[in-house]
């Protein structure tokens, strides 16, 4: 059972007839667990999300014209400039060189370039920046938001409740830069006979990370059981 399933059954107990019944109390108890299903996930059911614009950007990459009820759409958190495991990060700049390069890109599983494995599309990013939320690096928090399709069907059923359940979350991105750069010395950091840095350690009290810069390609987005973020 999907959370919007949950939410119209919830809706369809809240009457006025069992209003008058059991009492006011019953009535604020339903009333405040659909407002906290609602609240709970980021991800957006199909009857709020597909408003005519969405349909639209949707439909240019569809092959045919689909209609608001053959789509689900939810929300993603793409990717961040904040420094990851590998002590490596998207600066703000390349986050804005992938905001359009991800629209169309189809989402996958664990990186496997398998086509039955296609079940999703991004038609539409944005870039978030979260100002009471500063990174290791010392600049606000920003992140690339992205905004997928799912073709409703009994196969594609079962992700979406996994979707909506929250069992399906994590996300990671696959994509090729041309410059991975050293913050500290700028250099291109596998370039040894200029940067001699280590990624992660520190230099004169400053922390080596790789800035990566000037997107060449984008290749997919997947759900991942462990992305490559730091966990707060």
């Amino acid at each position: 059972m999907t959370k919007k399933e949950i939410i119209d059954g919830l809706r369809s107990c809240n009457t006025d007839f069992l209003t008058e019944k059991i009492g006011a109390f019953f009535s604020d108890c339903v009333t405040q667990a659909i407002q906290f299903l609602e609240a709970s996930t980021g991800t957006e059911t199909s009857e709020q999300a597909v408003s005519a614009d969405n349909l639209n950007l949707i439909n240019k990459i569809s092959h045919r014209p689909l209609s608001a009820d053959e789509v689900y759409v939810f929300s993603i958190r793409l990717c961040d400039n904040e420094i990851d495991r590998d002590s490596e990060r998207f600066p703000v700049d390349t986050l804005n060189e992938l905001a359009s390069m991800f629209i169309g890109m189809s989402g996958i599983f664990d990186h496997q370039w398998i086509t039955s494995r296609q079940n999703a599309r991004i038609f539409k990013t944005e870039l978030v920046t979260d100002e009471t939320t500063i990174t290791v690096a010392g600049d606000p928090l920003c992140y690339l938001k992205g905004y997928a399709y799912i073709v409703k069907s009994e196969y594609t059923k079962p992700l979406i409740e996994e979707i909506e359940n929250g069992i399906k979350k994590e996300i990671s991105v696959g994509c090729a830069v041309n410059k991975v750069q050293c913050s500290i010395c700028g250099e291109d950091f596998y370039d040894k006979r200029k940067c001699p840095h280590e990624k992660g350690r520190e230099y004169g009290g400053k922390v080596c990370w790789a800035d990566l810069l000037y997107v060449d390609d984008v290749y997919e987005w997947s759900f991942v059981v462990s992305p490559n973020k730091r966990r707060k």
